[in-house]
């Protein structure tokens, strides 16, 4: 199996690089137009910025289909097979830009010890809006050095995001692995969802 297909994204806010939060519905949307009914053990590996609009393109693992530049690469289960996939750079710039809610939702956060939290009762949020924002709040547990700040490196999910909306969000530092990346669980709800890896960079 290989699929490809164009993926059209926007900016999100201010930012000029494209989002996880737009990364991440793209992988779902695309694993199941090509066939993944269910979906588990989601890896998706951040490599660098990008700015221009992307291609996606999904594989049997089995195929070797190997893209040696990409900005973001990941891999999922679907019943018994396991599949990869990467992104790769088109030449046209993204230039459409949307507004997020980030400053609604931080204003929802609770620091307490290692552990952030985000309430959510009425249900307002997207969830992998709530985990990027809870990703780029980790200065508050763990400062970055200066002039640099936390990225998201890897997230691992057991399973997509729950469409129903959950109402507590959570993000407890994990593992430090050695002074530039932290590895951090993902809960909803009280139960573990999946991890993320931070790394410190420029963004």
């Amino acid at each position: 199996m290989r699929y490809k297909q164009n993926v059209n994204l926007r900016l999100r806010d201010r930012r000029r690089y494209v989002h996880s939060t737009d990364i991440y519905p793209a992988i779902i949307e695309h694993a199941r137009l090509a066939g993944a009914p269910v979906i588990s053990d989601l890896k998706i590996d951040f490599v660098r910025l990008v700015q221009c609009q992307l291609n996606i393109v999904l594989y049997d693992t089995g195929s070797d289909d190997i893209a040696l530049d990409t900005p973001f690469s990941f891999s999922y289960s679907s019943t018994a097979d396991n599949y990869a996939g990467y992104f790769f750079d088109c030449c046209t710039p993204v230039t459409e830009t949307y507004v997020s809610d980030d400053d609604t939702i931080y204003k929802q956060l609770h620091v307490s010890g290692d552990k952030l939290t985000i309430d959510d009762p009425t249900g307002d949020f997207e969830p992998i809006d709530v985990v990027a924002a809870l990703s780029a709040k980790h200065e508050l547990l763990e400062p970055a050095t200066d002039g640099r700040k936390w990225l998201v490196a890897r997230l691992e999910l057991a399973a997509p995001l729950p469409q129903q909306q959950p109402q507590v969000f959570q993000s407890r530092i994990e593992r430090r692995l050695g002074t530039t990346r932290i590895r951090s669980l993902l809960l909803i709800d009280g139960q573990k969802i999946g991890r993320v890896v931070l790394v410190q960079g420029l963004a």
